[in-house]
């Protein structure tokens, strides 16, 4: 998921302060469910935080023109694309964000006409100005049960890299909605289905990728459960048929998933493999997943470059 056409955007440069070890700041915690206060030009705006979608301050179309922003001079295009295909148009114009005491130029992005999100718009890690962040899904504090690389940046969302001698992806929590399973583009469907061995059971469904953009997927069965540190993942939702996005595309090379009962015309949709199409290959973690791993925060560190989610896993309990 990205938006098209983008502008670089300024950045701030710091300035070197030394400041002793033990007086190190601690991360800037966040409740998941909790509004993010916000100055935007110089107006007051309440926010909802988003993880695992798209990180950059996207604001409801009364609310640009109450801030009173106005699209880039050159180009400022800037549509929203699902896998590739564009789901909503949209504009771009530069503004000073403040949050938690911290400012920052970037760019603001926003649909004229349409009033897609709850409260004032939406704000992710990425686009806030602080180097650790610790994203509050439950009170207390588990131990550390998923460690991985950061990666990703303000106009796409804070992923984990899961990069194995020849497997790989990218692990993302959006606690803003609920999945019964993990959802997985159709890549990473095969190459657990490659790897692990699994079929595809029962019928499709649609599950809400962002801003109300649904998308068909499959329940996939693994024969050995993927293990993610201590999380042990049985089954996942993954991409199948419907519009065509990256989401649903395989990597040239890559066997489609076998059906428990292959339907024939299905087979001829999720088999197809197109080689001039770019290749998503993400897994998303809900609500639902959280809960179901007692998981009680994610902590991001931008200098550093971690990725951590903590987690009561059955195994702690």
């Amino acid at each position: 998921m990205r938006f098209s056409r983008l502008l670089p955007i300024p950045l701030l440069v710091p300035l070197l302060v030394l400041v002793p070890a033990h007086a190190a700041k601690p991360p800037l915690e966040l409740e998941v469910d909790r509004p993010v206060h916000a100055t935007i030009a110089g107006r007051p705006v309440t926010l909802r935080l988003a993880s695992g979608t798209v990180d950059h301050v996207t604001l409801n179309d009364p609310v640009v023109r109450r801030v009173g922003l106005r699209p880039q001079r050159e180009d400022g295009t800037a549509n929203l694309e699902v896998g590739g295909l564009r789901v909503l148009k949209g504009r771009h114009g530069g503004a000073w964000v403040r949050v938690a005491g911290r400012w920052q130029e970037q760019q603001i992005y926003w649909f004229p006409g349409a009033s897609p999100l709850p409260l004032d718009g939406s704000i992710g890690p990425m686009a806030i100005a602080e180097p650790r962040l610790t994203l509050r899904f439950a009170p207390g504090n588990a131990a550390p049960a998923l460690r991985l690389r950061l990666v990703g940046e303000i106009d796409t969302t804070a992923y984990g890299l899961v990069n194995g001698k020849d497997f790989g992806f990218l692990v993302t929590v959006d606690p803003g909605v609920r999945r019964s399973l993990p959802l997985v583009s159709a890549a990473v469907g095969a190459a657990l289905a490659n790897r692990l061995g699994g079929r595809l059971v029962g019928e499709p469904w649609s599950e809400d990728i962002v801003l109300g953009v649904r998308r068909p997927v499959r329940r996939l069965v693994l024969d050995t459960p993927l293990l993610l540190g201590r999380l042990r993942l049985d089954e996942v939702a993954v991409r199948v048929g419907g519009p065509r996005d990256r989401t649903q595309f395989l990597a040239p090379g890559q066997r489609p998933i076998e059906e428990v009962a292959p339907d024939p015309a299905e087979m001829t949709v999720r088999g197809r493999t197109l080689v001039n199409r770019r290749v998503a290959y993400v897994m998303s973690l809900s609500r639902t997943q959280m809960e179901q791993y007692g998981c009680t925060h994610l902590g991001i560190d931008k200098r550093s470059g971690h990725w951590e989610l903590a987690c009561h896993v059955a195994q702690d309990r």
